[in-house]
């Protein structure tokens, strides 16, 4: 699951916004199997790759990663997954 969504708020909702989404975000429920899951795995090595490479890019031009999926235990299983990622402070022109 990708989404690319733009909330525009007032300075006094925006850490409380990014907190409850960082949140929701880090608990996210991701692992194989049609068990009750909010993530499943990334279809190939070369997509993972591909989404590891746009959060580098987003963080190495300014982003906040407020959540870091490639921390989450999920990485360790076989396969290709990543947990929930939240980037703040994007700007225009980032390929993130």
């Amino acid at each position: 699951m990708a989404l690319s969504v733009v909330v525009i708020v007032g300075r006094e909702t925006c850490d409380q916004l990014a907190n409850t989404l960082a949140n929701k975000v880090a608990r996210l429920t991701i692992g194989s199997g049609r068990q009750n899951l909010d993530m499943g795995p990334i279809n190939s090595a070369v997509q993972l790759d591909k989404i590891l490479a746009l959060v580098e890019s987003g963080v190495s031009k300014g982003a906040y990663l407020l959540v870091d999926g490639r921390l989450n235990n999920c990485c360790q299983q076989p396969r290709y997954f990543l947990g929930g990622c939240l980037l703040d402070n994007v700007k225009t022109g980032m390929r993130i």
